[in-house]
């Protein structure tokens, strides 16, 4: 994938801003009370906590750019009345 536009791929500094392909794994589990009104739920995010360029800025002769969140757990109780 290409993280900036325009494209050109005559430059360096633009050839650098093509991305590799790339998998994030997220998973989830809930538990709902036999009465519906509790649910509980872990959650995480990224689960092989690999960090990927998803894009850039391209300012002159540099480039900035912005990476994948890390691994995240969350955990909620939701209850409904």
């Amino acid at each position: 994938m290409y993280l900036n536009s325009p494209i050109d791929l005559t430059k360096a500094i633009k050839t650098a801003q093509k991305g590799d392909d790339y998998w994030t794994y997220n998973a989830m589990a809930a538990y709902t009370t036999a009465d519906e009104k509790w649910r509980f739920a872990v959650e995480g995010k990224n689960l092989s906590d690999e960090r990927q360029l998803i894009n850039t800025f391209d300012i002159s002769v540099m480039a900035n750019g912005g990476y994948t969140a890390p691994r995240t757990w969350a955990i909620s109780a939701e209850y409904s009345f």
